[in-house]
């Protein structure tokens, strides 16, 4: 019964994907079998269910709407001060940098947004927080590294990965979320068979030719 419940809330969530512009991982009919039989969506299944095997499609939401959230208060700031130019620049140059060469035409009313351009602002986004990620990682590393180092000063155990340390504990989680961000990044460039950076112009399918 659990299963019929967790198969039906999926179902709901993968045709919200689809009318919020969110191109969903799978096909909704593969149902839980992808979970054991994953064929080719095998990378992208892997990511989405390291957490709650059974909540694919609803995760997916989650992080979409994240985005559609942020993606209208990024608005909102750049507008008023009439730098949404500058922002969009940001956007392409960003992308650019990461090997996504695709030409991006974002609008200031992002409900007007093309689904390939809203995916790529997605894109985008995932790289920022990576960004973040990686800066918050690196601070808490000298944080560690100078806490180990005071630990020998004094003749103690180095820390492990057991050690309940506050310090260590935050800079594993940080490490986490870098991870999860990367692997985001990762998930977008196989779904659009985007080849590795700095190898020409990638093979991009757009969004609408993968819903089903």
């Amino acid at each position: 019964m659990a299963i019929a419940e967790d198969l039906r809330e999926e179902r709901e969530a993968f045709h919200e994907l689809v009318r919020e512009g969110c191109q969903p991982s799978q096909p909704v009919h593969l149902g839980f079998d992808v979970l054991d039989n994953p064929g080719e969506y095998k990378d992208i299944v892997s990511y989405w269910t390291n957490r709650t095997p059974r909540r694919l499609f609803q995760l997916q939401l989650i992080h979409w709407r994240d985005f559609r959230a942020w993606q209208q208060r990024i608005r909102q700031f750049y507008i008023p001060r009439t730098g949404f130019a500058d922002y969009q620049q940001k956007v392409r140059e960003r992308l650019q940098r990461n090997g996504l060469t695709v030409a991006v035409n974002l609008l200031e009313d992002q409900n007007h947004q093309s689904r390939l351009d809203n995916w790529m602002e997605c894109q985008d986004y995932n790289y920022r927080k990576l960004a973040q990620f990686e800066k918050d990682v690196a601070e808490f590393q000298e944080k560690l590294d100078a806490a180990q180092a005071e630990i020998r000063k004094l003749g103690a155990v180095e820390l492990e990965g057991a050690f309940d340390s506050s310090i260590y504990g935050l800079f594993l989680v940080l490490d986490q979320e870098r991870s999860e961000a990367q692997a985001k990044i990762d998930l977008a460039e196989r779904k659009f068979g985007i080849g590795s950076k700095g190898t020409g112009s990638p093979n991009i399918r757009r969004p609408e030719q993968h819903v089903g």
